[in-house]
């Protein structure tokens, strides 16, 4: 099932990626928040893809320029707001990997549980399927 998805979310984005992260977050207010960035935390690859996915509630998702990035100081640039339904993949990779940032604004209203899923493409030769 895991391999189907992986498969299916490989072709939609036109990215290859063989492994999954998954990350519960259970009933209730949700207090976490961004922004963050894939490329500052984890060094990745420029053509780094990552997808996100989720079941069972909605978040909000922010998409915004990196504003010192532009040469802007600290305003924002542009905001781009995603809920992240059951079932849809946003997928970052290339320059809105590495120029943008993404955030889970606030949450305070009671939610019911959800699970999310973060698809990648590991290089670690250890770790990596090699797929024939």
């Amino acid at each position: 099932m895991l391999e189907e998805l992986l498969g299916d979310a490989s072709a939609a984005v036109l990215a290859p990626f063989n492994g999954i992260m998954c990350r519960w977050e259970p009933r209730g207010v949700h207090l976490k928040d961004g922004p963050h960035t894939y490329a500052t935390h984890c060094g990745w690859h420029q053509s780094t893809v990552i997808g996100l996915m989720a079941l069972g509630a909605t978040r909000v998702y922010h998409i915004h320029g990196i504003p010192w990035y532009y040469g802007r100081g600290r305003r924002e640039v542009v905001t781009v707001i995603i809920p992240l339904e059951e079932g849809m993949l946003v997928a970052l990779g290339g320059p809105l990997r590495e120029k943008w940032l993404y955030a889970q604004p606030r949450d305070e209203e009671m939610l019911p549980e959800r699970v999310q899923f973060t698809l990648q493409l590991h290089a670690d030769l250890d770790v990596m399927k090699v797929r024939k």
